[in-house]
Parts: C-alpha cells; sequence; structure tokens
C-alpha cells in the first residue's frame, strides 16, 4: 500500500469466501471503518485526527 499511495492505512479490512471449487472469492475491502465509536471512546477523535492530519 505505501508503494501505490505513500502511506499505510491505520485501518483495513478484506472479506473473503471460497466458490464451490475452493477458490477465494472478494467480497469485499473496507480502507475506511464506517462505524468509528467516537461516541463510545473519549480518545477516539483524538486519535482520528492524529491519524489524517498531517504534523
Amino acid at each position: 500500500m505505501r508503494e501505490r499511495v505513500g502511506v499505510v492505512p491505520s485501518y483495513g479490512r478484506v472479506d473473503l469466501i471460497n466458490d464451490p471449487d475452493g477458490v477465494p472469492l472478494v467480497l469485499e475491502v473496507e480502507l475506511v471503518d464506517p462505524y468509528l465509536w467516537l461516541d463510545a471512546v473519549p480518545a477516539a477523535a483524538a486519535k482520528l485526527v492524529a491519524a489524517v492530519v498531517p504534523g
């Protein structure tokens, strides 16, 4: 990822299943968590800002 876009993502998930022949199929690739838990974790907002705002 770093070679392609210059950074390593803070979060990433790939959902896979096998087809009937056992070949893996990609169902979903996610690089941004759709729910950031900002209301549940007091430090989450500051961590998000630190991860996405340079310097």
